[in-house]
C-alpha cells in the first residue's frame, strides 16, 4: 500500500507526454519514369527534360557530378515523462522513433554530362 501511495505522490508531480507526427516530402520516382534513362547513351538535358528539377545537385568527384531526387514519408511516435524534484531541479526522461530515412534516386554523369550511372537507396549512402 506504501508503495502505490509513493507511485501516486510521483505521479502528481509529474507530466507524462506521447505524441505522433507524420511527415512527407516528395515523390518516389517510379521505374517507369526512369525507364527511359539509359547510362552512355542519355545526356543531362534529356534527364532534365524527363523528371524536373533535382533536390541536390553536388560534384561526385573530379570527372562527374551526381544529382538526387529524394522523397520521405515517414510516422514518428515519442513518449516523455517529466518530474519537478525542487525548485529549478527536474528530472526529464524521454524517447522519440524518429530518424532520417530519405530514398533517393541518384543520377551520375561524366565529364561530359553523360549518364554513366542510375543508383536507389538512402540518400544518407551517397558522398556528397
Amino acid at each position: 500500500m506504501k508503495l502505490l501511495a509513493f507511485i501516486l505522490l510521483l505521479l502528481l508531480g509529474s507530466c507524462i507526454s506521447a505524441n505522433y507526427v507524420r511527415f512527407s516530402s516528395g515523390e518516389p520516382l517510379s521505374d517507369e519514369e526512369l525507364q527511359g534513362l539509359t547510362p552512355g547513351k542519355s545526356g543531362l538535358g534529356a534527364c532534365l527534360e524527363q523528371l524536373g528539377a533535382p533536390h541536390l545537385v553536388w560534384q561526385a568527384n573530379e570527372d562527374s557530378m551526381a544529382m538526387a531526387y529524394a522523397w520521405l514519408d515517414q510516422g514518428d511516435w515519442g513518449v516523455g515523462i517529466s518530474y519537478s524534484l525542487a525548485q529549478f531541479v527536474s528530472l526529464r526522461l524521454s524517447y522519440d522513433s524518429s530518424s532520417v530515412l530519405t530514398q533517393a534516386v541518384v543520377l551520375i554523369f561524366d565529364k561530359n554530362l553523360q549518364l554513366i550511372a542510375v543508383k536507389r537507396g538512402l540518400l544518407s549512402e551517397f558522398d556528397f
